[in-house]
């Protein structure tokens, strides 16, 4: 039997049950109470690589907003500065400053737009690539060592509800950012290991 298309997450369900508000009010009171569920399990996350970023050696000291910029090369590959700038919604000027020290740093390159000389193309290193496949084992690993006390069959569970709810997500976290906020978006990190600096602001 062909399996059925899951509606969009973003669209309100029609109201033909029998519930007052019909099930999108369900739908929504259900998903936010789950949202704060979720959230308090991040902040676990969160603390967790923040100090593992700390006691890493290697340590760059870059904002979420940097990072952002990173993920976002890597899943859309060479950009120019004009539409990093929309997509972080900073000016030209502030982009430029917050890249100058992705470029120091050695995560990102700068070459000539063969399109438009006026323009910098911006594309990841291999230094920048590895420092994404870090931050995402730290992740992992930091959610692997949250869990591994639950029971096997809480696990287990846990692990079926995730299958079974990922049929009705966005392809991509980019994907689903662009829906919520109308625009292209490339994919986030998957964690905010730092704190923005003053830098990201113009």
């Amino acid at each position: 039997m062909k399996r059925e298309q899951p509606p969009d997450p973003l669209t309100p369900l029609p109201p033909d049950s029998g519930l007052p508000g019909g099930p999108d009010e369900e739908n929504r009171d259900l998903a936010k109470d789950l949202g704060r569920a979720l959230k308090r399990y991040q902040s676990y996350v969160s603390a967790c690589t923040q100090r593992m970023a700390q006691e890493d050696s290697s340590d760059m000291s870059l904002s979420a907003r940097q990072i952002g910029v990173l993920f976002q090369l890597r899943a859309r590959g060479t950009q120019n500065v004009s539409a990093l700038a929309r997509s972080v919604n900073l000016t030209l000027s502030a982009t430029s400053h917050l890249l100058e020290r992705l470029v120091q740093h050695g995560l990102i390159v700068r070459g000539e737009d063969p399109d438009n000389r006026r323009q910098k193309r911006i594309a990841l290193t291999a230094q920048g690539l590895e420092l994404l496949s870090r931050l995402e084992q730290d992740a992992v690993h930091a959610y692997t060592l949250l869990l591994l006390h639950a029971p096997a069959e809480v696990l287990r569970d846990l692990q079926g509800c995730l299958h079974r709810l990922d049929h009705y997500l966005p392809s991509t976290p980019g994907e689903f950012a662009a829906q919520v906020h109308g625009a292209p978006c490339a994919d986030p990190p998957c964690i905010s290991a730092l704190s923005p600096s003053s830098e990201d602001h113009p």
